[in-house]
């Protein structure tokens, strides 16, 4: 996929100059372009000014109080150019020497369709903005991150996600990226979190994470904070011994943590609760999280939230209550051992 910005931006970062936003936008999909001209060039600039027209039609009808209003007339009266759009995602396109065909996605400001609006007297709706901002990402065989799915399990993770208040990121859009550890995904400077994090400046961010296993596809929840993150919930979407999960298992895997976001108060204090750091170095995906999942089923753990997740292992802050030698028996009573690394900080270890 080809992402190409307006011409001003890119004068603006040849001078060295960078752009800062915190912009709000409107992404129309699956524009069908097409249009001819005496050389390549004209039909492709054409095309483009054409497909800006239909983008901005199309989100002026989602804006306005009716539809209707939004007619080929009204539109042609705007002078609707590139001011417009913040980015164009090209799909596919053909090139030949007198026509130009694509299908794109372009990314408008929704400020200025709003104000265009308002200008041609359309009476837009008051501002819907989603609240949460839904990162999906899915580990491979190598243990490295991807914010791209496959086509197939990126439409089912769509359809899951397709309920009112919610962003989730569309089909390649941010670009590939391969995400090497989880505890990079909070940090702002991380260039795919940038992006989105201007696109979207009010989102509340939250990241769902698949990691295929052998009999399950792992699913993990988690909400960014200072530090590292903190785990909303996990659980596993069951498989056949070495089989592939599917687009039909990503979609109830997504409409589980979808589920698990819908209905995710913050945790009450506790009377009397104490905290500390528990360190899991235990390289094994599936043996790290049964770790995990021994912590978080004594009985007197009130919480334990994935602080940070290494090639290496996991760091918990996990919350109790009662005396500490009541959790370190219990774990040690659950076949693992157990070393203080300093006064809030145990390394809990297999036998």
């Amino acid at each position: 996929m080809k992402r190409f910005f307006p011409l001003f931006v890119l004068m603006l970062c040849l001078l060295g100059v960078q752009p800062v936003w915190a912009v709000d936008l409107m992404s129309i999909d699956n524009l069908s372009l097409d249009a001819s001209a005496d050389k390549a060039t004209d039909a492709r600039a054409l095309a483009q000014k054409q497909g800006t027209q239909q983008a901005v039609k199309q989100a002026l009808k989602q804006i306005a109080s009716d539809p209707a209003a939004v007619t080929d007339a009204a539109v042609a009266s705007a002078n609707i150019d590139s001011r417009y759009v913040y980015a164009t995602d090209i799909v596919w396109e053909k090139v030949s020497a007198h026509r130009y065909r694509a299908m794109v996605t372009m990314h408008l400001y929704t400020a200025k369709v709003r104000d265009l609006a308002g200008r041609l007297g359309l009476n837009p709706k008051g501002q819907s903005r989603a609240t949460t901002l839904v990162i999906p990402f899915w580990q491979d065989a190598s243990e490295a991150w991807h914010t791209t799915f496959p086509p197939d399990q990126d439409v089912a993770i769509q359809q899951a996600a397709a309920q009112s208040g919610v962003i989730l990121p569309r089909g390649q859009d941010p670009s590939q990226a391969k995400l090497k550890t989880l505890t990079t995904l909070p940090l702002s400077t991380h260039p795919v979190i940038t992006d989105l994090k201007a696109r979207y400046p009010s989102a509340d961010i939250r990241y769902v994470a698949f990691q295929p296993q052998d009999t399950a596809l792992h699913v993990s929840v988690f909400v960014p904070e200072s530090g590292g993150m903190r785990t909303l919930g996990e659980f596993d979407q069951p498989l056949n011994a070495g089989e592939v999960p599917s687009a039909p298992t990503y979609k109830a895997a997504m409409t589980q943590a979808m589920t698990l976001l819908e209905g995710s108060p913050q945790s009450a204090p506790i009377t009397g609760q104490t905290s500390l750091m528990l360190d899991i170095p235990i390289s094994d995906v599936k043996a790290r999280f049964q770790a995990l999942s021994t912590v978080r089923s004594i009985a007197n753990v009130a919480f334990a939230n994935v602080q940070d997740i290494t090639p290496n292992g996991l760091r918990l802050n996990v919350g109790f209550k009662g005396e500490a030698a009541a959790l370190q028996e219990a774990l040690i009573s659950s076949g693992y051992t157990l070393k203080a690394v300093d006064e809030n900080t145990w390394e809990l270890g297999q036998e």
